[in-house]
């Protein structure tokens, strides 16, 4: 096999972040939060600095799960996307086997 000389660009190899947090996961914590602070400063009268406190320690999680794991979007997308069980595999003395 001939050997591999091209480059691997960061595009590729990390994907888009919004403030060090995956990019989807971000818009759709900040999307939440901004409701939910609406919700509790018109409902209960929360100070808006207070009502802040869910962003921020939601994106602290996403932070945190992000540099775990940085395709945890693609990881998540891709799970929804198949079945837990297959229903084509037979019975083998060990291990699985698919069958068409």
């Amino acid at each position: 096999m001939h050997d591999l000389k091209s480059q691997i660009y960061m595009v590729v190899a990390m994907p888009m972040q919004f403030l060090w947090a995956p990019f989807e996961m971000a818009i759709v914590n900040i999307a939440v939060s901004l409701a939910v602070m609406m919700a509790c400063i018109g409902f209960f009268g929360i100070t808006p600095l207070a009502a802040m406190a869910p962003l921020v320690v939601g994106h602290a999680v996403l932070i945190y799960a992000g540099t775990r794991n940085p395709h945890l979007a693609a990881t998540l997308r891709a799970a929804g996307k198949f079945h837990s069980r297959r229903l084509n595999i037979s019975r083998v003395q060990c291990g699985a086997k698919f069958v068409p």
